[in-house]
């Protein structure tokens, strides 16, 4: 299995492991957040619960835009953009290629 980390821009949250194919074009996975994740904890609330967040539209507009979110393989350092991820409480992540 491969590792992948997890990055919005240029900022690392986190490390993700045990990455397998979910359903139709779905990749989930294990992901140990990074402490610059934190800053994200009500965008992962509202995206996977759609929970009301005080994130503003504008924000909410950038954090969505699939041009921001990537994930990149550790061993070979090659990265690809990914859809927005739903990364769960329990540490779980899925996310799709884009």
């Amino acid at each position: 299995m491969s590792r992948f980390v997890l990055y919005y821009r240029e900022t690392m949250l986190g490390d993700i492991t045990s990455a397998t194919r979910d359903e139709g074009a779905w990749m989930v996975g294990d992901i140990a957040l990074s402490n610059a994740a934190q800053q994200f904890q009500d965008f992962f609330s509202y995206h996977v619960a759609e929970e009301d967040v005080t994130l503003s539209r504008e924000d909410l507009q950038d954090l969505l835009n699939e041009k921001n979110w990537s994930v990149v393989n550790a061993e070979t350092g090659v990265g690809k953009g990914i859809e927005p991820p739903a990364i769960y409480d329990d540490g779980t992540i899925y996310w799709r290629w884009s």
